[in-house]
């Protein structure tokens, strides 16, 4: 497992995580697998019960990378109800490690993917919304200035084809119908909005709350989500496998066939 999380490590270094309240690193830590014949790694954006039984199903699992930490809230008590795909993993001596916001934070993480998505771009613009201390070119969320000014349509069309999402929910700004200087931010940016000046045309996230969107479409920012998980689970496929099995050549990575969002529409 060691090596699994060097390798994350090198990928979302640690440093960059937002310790203050998040939980990250090796949630799960197995006992000694110093004879483990197991040679995969599964890739998930949540560690649920339903990839939990993946896991132990193949028979090859020994660590699971889970973008989300399975353990997030303080916890009193430890059963199969409250945490049953945590205590499944410990039974059968999987491992779980969580980058979470350091992968979010990094260099070619998880927002600069998303700004991949977006329509053309100038270049050398996309950029931290909150850079770190330490390494300036990462942080929390992005800025990306579009070459071109576009609709808030075209801009949840280019992102859709890019999720493989069904749909995207948009709202928008009355007084801001061309779109050029774009924030993003990955799962939830409400908080990360906040922080946002003048000048920004849409913001792009997985969610917000309805008070928060009439929040910004208040101040002329368009809106343009797509849920929360659907706004990283692409990048598993798309980005980290590659990155991880790079690094580990003598084991096998792959990505959940359990792992999906929990929302569909009636």
């Amino acid at each position: 497992m060691e090596t699994v999380v060097a390798a994350m490590e090198k990928i979302a270094p640690p440093c960059l995580a937002e310790t203050d309240w998040d939980n990250t690193g090796l949630i799960i830590s197995p006992a000694d697998t110093a004879e483990d014949k197991r040679r995969a790694v599964l890739l998930t954006i949540d560690f649920t019960k339903e990839v939990a039984e993946e896991a132990v199903a193949r028979g090859d699992v020994f660590a699971v990378v889970s973008y989300h930490p399975p353990i997030f809230r303080p916890i009193k008590t430890l059963s199969t109800e409250n945490i049953p795909a945590s205590m499944l993993a410990v039974k059968n001596n999987i491992a779980v490690y969580s980058p979470h916001t350091a992968l979010d934070a990094c260099s070619g993480g998880i927002n600069d993917w998303i700004a991949a998505g977006l329509p053309p771009k100038e270049e050398n613009t996309v950029r931290p919304v909150n850079p770190s201390r330490l390494f300036p070119e990462t942080g929390g969320g992005r800025f990306a200035v579009l070459k071109q000014e576009a609709t808030l349509e075209q801009i949840a069309a280019s992102l859709k084809k890019h999720f493989g999402a069904s749909y995207m929910r948009i709202a928008h700004a009355k007084h801001t119908p061309k779109i050029r200087k774009v924030a993003i931010c990955a799962g939830a940016g409400a908080s990360l909005f906040r922080t946002l000046g003048e000048g920004v045309d849409c913001v792009v996230t997985g969610e917000l709350s309805h008070h928060d969107v009439l929040w910004l479409v208040g101040k002329g920012t368009n809106v343009c989500m797509c849920e929360h998980d659907v706004s990283e689970r692409g990048y598993l496929e798309q980005v980290l496998k590659r990155k991880l099995q790079a690094l580990l050549p003598a084991l096998a990575v792959d990505v959940s066939t359990e792992d999906r969002c929990p929302i569909t529409l009636a």
